[in-house]
């Protein structure tokens, strides 16, 4: 069994810390049923995180505050297909 141990100063950086370690370290699986059926997720096999202040605030992380990008009706994003015209193709 993999155990991650995680030392954080408080509940935000913890959440933080969390989502890289499980990005570098963390099991990839694919889901076999439900709606999600066919997509990976990533999960710590087992994770033991100590916080040392809890009580400091926020206690909820602030997250950026950004927008996905909304495909078109081709499914394409704009943003990705402007960048694709702007590049010139490689040989």
């Amino acid at each position: 069994m993999q155990v991650t141990y995680i030392e954080a100063r408080d509940i935000p950086d913890a959440w933080f810390q969390c989502i890289y370690q499980v990005m570098e370290t963390g099991r990839e699986y694919v889901i076999d049923r439900g709606s999600y059926e066919g997509q990976t997720r990533r999960e710590f096999e087992f994770v033991v995180v100590k916080i040392n202040y809890p009580e400091a605030r926020p206690l909820v992380p602030t997250m950026p505050e950004l927008e996905p990008p909304t495909p078109d009706r081709h499914g394409v994003c704009p943003e990705v297909s402007r960048q694709a015209r702007e590049r010139p193709l490689q040989s």
